[in-house]
């Protein structure tokens, strides 16, 4: 079940991940996903970015969004994602 979306705007954005606990969702369009590997902590960051024909204003917002998340990783992480859009 999609969280924090209408029901009738599901399909239109958003990112998906399959994963038992540990993860937040920022907003839309990114999520946050910590892995305990043995000894390691690994971060996925998975972000679905605003399609190229959005207002630049909306683009910067989610590219500054994006550079808040990952610069609150600490060690490893893995960006996932589309962040071209359509």
């Amino acid at each position: 079940m999609p969280i924090g979306v209408v029901k009738t705007e599901r399909s239109i954005v958003g990112v998906a991940c399959l994963i038992h606990k540990d993860w937040t969702l920022r907003d839309e369009k990114i999520m946050v996903v910590n892995l305990n590997i043995g000894s390691e902590l690994l971060c996925l960051v998975i972000a679905n970015g605003p399609n190229e024909n959005e207002r630049a204003e909306i683009q910067d917002e989610f590219y500054e969004a994006l550079q808040r998340e990952l610069d609150k990783v600490k060690g490893k992480f893995i960006l996932l994602g589309d962040l071209n859009g359509r």
